[in-house]
């Protein structure tokens, strides 16, 4: 039998899904970043605003959609790195499954392929599922394509940085603008590209809602 703070979160969490798909048959909301990256856990001058990147989350009546382009000029490795996503996906109780992907990545690009792939749908569950509540369950689990994926949500002083979890590795952040409602606006997405490098999308100030 699961413990009652279990099922009372799942209860929950299932609560939440049928809420963010309520209301009108398309929300979307664009994010616009700039993008810098993070080598050994520093921030280096040269490696600011490699690029820039635009990421589009749809909300549809059963299902989600994702899609992004990225572009970045690495100044030390004189290397274009370019790629598209477009992702389908669907988010039932505990579990999201990709139902379409057509992604593109050119051929500098395809050492990332696989942590983007991996980290960018949960951007939607972050921006449309409400932040867990000060007497909540401050993190989600799901399944999903590539295993078991926590959601691990904590307050800063005027954000909230939820921290994504691969199994037990640490995969990804997303940074919320605290106050307001779903969707939520997304300052910073961290993105661990490899175990060294850090790939940062910095937020843009224009976002277009309709």
């Amino acid at each position: 039998m699961r413990p009652v703070r279990e099922v009372a979160a799942l209860l929950t969490l299932v609560v939440l899904v049928g809420a963010a798909r309520a209301g009108s048959e398309s929300v979307v909301s664009v994010d616009r970043f700039r993008i810098d990256a993070e080598v050994n856990g520093v921030a280096r001058s040269n490696l600011r605003e490699l690029g820039k990147a635009a990421v589009r989350s749809e909300q549809l009546a059963d299902r989600f959609r994702i899609t992004a382009q990225a572009q970045v000029n690495h100044p030390e490795k004189k290397r274009l790195y370019k790629f598209a996503i477009d992702m389908t996906c669907s988010l039932t109780s505990r579990k999201l499954t990709v139902l379409e992907a057509a992604n593109r990545f050119n051929a500098a690009a395809r050492e990332v392929k696989d942590p983007v792939e991996r980290v960018l749908p949960f951007m939607y569950v972050v921006k449309f599922l409400p932040v867990p509540g000060p007497a909540e369950e401050p993190a989600r689990t799901f399944l999903a394509r590539h295993g078991y994926f926590m959601l691990r949500y904590a307050r800063l002083e005027g954000r909230v940085e939820v921290s994504l979890y691969h199994d037990d590795s640490l995969v990804g952040r997303f940074y919320l603008r605290e106050g307001g409602r779903a969707p939520y606006d997304v300052d910073q997405i961290k993105i661990l590209a490899t175990p060294q490098v850090v790939v940062s999308f910095r937020r843009e100030p224009e976002r277009t809602v309709r």
